[in-house]
Parts: structure tokens; C-alpha cells; sequence
């Protein structure tokens, strides 16, 4: 599809999960040993190469802990993202859709497509199921720490951010634009410690991540 500045890109997706086999338990809650997720990116049609992260979503496996949900917008929800104005050129561009499990269920994902202007309406504009994705929500929700996750971040200079690392689980830092791609990481080899990052002026997510690559925290800064 012909994309340039100014043009705006949308659909509407759910979320949700079937388990096929005894049901014990509430329905909603996520029962697997796999960690499941999902990203949309706008890529250019000749290259591939990713012009924007449109949607992201992640679910950690139930196990021995409560399953977890990571995600931009609601379960359910329209996605919207504007082609940047500094595009002024034409350029065609696909979506791109990329899946991920890991662990020993071995789950698989199933895909519907439906093209049609009413499905975002019906389905929000539906009581019954809203009350379900309710439910969904409520039962996998994230749950905040009141001892907090072991990082902290604050501004460093001028264009960087300083994450102060407590806790041992964390053993390394990495920072990412709001696109998605990664601009610096730092190892963690001893705590409590402080690292550092250079990043640039802007938006950034800083992740500490554990020793099996697991993102344990996350902290949004806004870098000047």
C-alpha cells in the first residue's frame, strides 16, 4: 500500500486464549507453561526494513506464578498509528505480524482475518463482551510490587538516563526508543551498582533483564 505523511493506518484486534481440554477454574485465566506474544510492525515492501511498531503484546506463562499480561493498549481495543510527517515521499509499505511462544506446552497460535467496517463496532460497542474482556483483564492483570523491582532510573547528563540496580536477578540494562529498537545495554556484575546509558534526547523504555534474558523491570523515562 502507498504510504506519506499525514496518512493514518488502523485496525481493531482482542485478545484472548481457549483451552482445549478439561476446564478447571475461571475460563479467563490463562493456564500454560508457555509465554506467548505477538507485534505489528509497518515495514517497507521492497526491504522489509521496520518503519514503526503499531501494536505489541505479551502474556508470561502461568507455572508456578500468576500469568501476567504486557501490552500498549487494552485486550481489546483500535489501534491507530499516523504516518510521520517528515515522509514526504511515497513509499509502499506492508504490515508484518510476528509471533513467539517458549516454554514446554509447545501452544500455537491461530489466526482469523476478517475484513469488515462493523467488527470494531460490534464487538465494542457489546456489552456482554466487554464484560468479558473484563473478566480476562482482571484475571491476568499485572500486579504492582510495593517493594519495587530492583531498578531505578533517573536522568543522568544531558541525553542519557542512569539506572541505579539493586536487586541480583537483574544482569543486564537496556534501553529502547519508543520504536522498539534497542540504542544501548549495559551488564550488571555486581549490586547494588549504577550504569550509565547514553540515548539521545527523547522517549525511552529502560528494562532490567535476568540471566535467562526475561525482562523483571521496566521503567519510562523521558530523557532531555
Amino acid at each position: 500500500m502507498p504510504l506519506i505523511g499525514g496518512d493514518t493506518i488502523g485496525f481493531y484486534r482482542h485478545a484472548y486464549w481457549l483451552w482445549r481440554g478439561p476446564q478447571s477454574g475461571s475460563i479467563a485465566k490463562y493456564t500454560s507453561d508457555d509465554a506467548a506474544s505477538y507485534s505489528v510492525e509497518l515495514v517497507k515492501q521492497t526491504t522489509g526494513q521496520r518503519m514503526a511498531l503499531l501494536d505489541t503484546f505479551r502474556i508470561s506463562q502461568s507455572g508456578a506464578s500468576t500469568p501476567c499480561v504486557y501490552t500498549w493498549y487494552p485486550l481489546a481495543s483500535k489501534v491507530r498509528y499516523i504516518i510521520p510527517s517528515n515522509i514526504t515521499d511515497t513509499t509502499f509499505a506492508c504490515i508484518r505480524i510476528n509471533v513467539y511462544t517458549s516454554g514446554a506446552t509447545n501452544d500455537t497460535y491461530s489466526r482469523s482475518d476478517n475484513f469488515g467496517p462493523t467488527n470494531s463496532r460490534y464487538f465494542i460497542g457489546n456489552p456482554y463482551f466487554n464484560n468479558f474482556m473484563a473478566v480476562v483483564n482482571a484475571e491476568n492483570a499485572c500486579t504492582a510490587s510495593s517493594s519495587g523491582c530492583g531498578m531505578v532510573v533517573t536522568n543522568g547528563t544531558p541525553g542519557s538516563v542512569n539506572a541505579a540496580v539493586s536487586s541480583n536477578s537483574i544482569t543486564e540494562v537496556r534501553a529502547f526508543s519508543q520504536n522498539g529498537y534497542m540504542v544501548n545495554s549495559a551488564s550488571v556484575t555486581s549490586w547494588p551498582s549504577t550504569h550509565a546509558l547514553t540515548t539521545g534526547a527523547g522517549l525511552f523504555i529502560v528494562c532490567g533483564l535476568n540471566s535467562s534474558g526475561t525482562v523483571v523491570c521496566t521503567s519510562t523515562m523521558l530523557v532531555p
